[in-house]
């Protein structure tokens, strides 16, 4: 079967399906999938790894435990790293 085939087979199924329970499982499935950007290593980010990332970051910002940075302190550490003069 090639690759619009399945693509095909598998709407209709999903089209014709009527069990709310198996719908909501193919749609947490499919968003679960959803890339919605790029990692530095050009790794492909899942839209529920980037919420449940955004998620533990809001709970270490609620706990005073995060590390913020001012875009000076971005520049002087790169600068530093890669060996820059200014």
């Amino acid at each position: 079967m090639s690759t619009d085939e399945l693509k095909i087979n598998i709407a209709q199924r999903i089209f014709n399906l009527s069990d709310e329970r198996i719908l909501h499982k193919i749609n947490e499935f499919l968003k679960a999938e959803n890339v919605v950007g790029y990692n530095l290593h050009g790794s492909l980010i899942p839209e529920k790894m980037y919420i449940e990332e955004m998620e533990a970051q809001q709970e270490r910002i609620n706990q005073g435990t995060a590390k913020f940075y001012t875009s000076e302190e971005v520049q002087k550490k790169i600068m530093d790293e890669n060996h820059l003069g200014r």
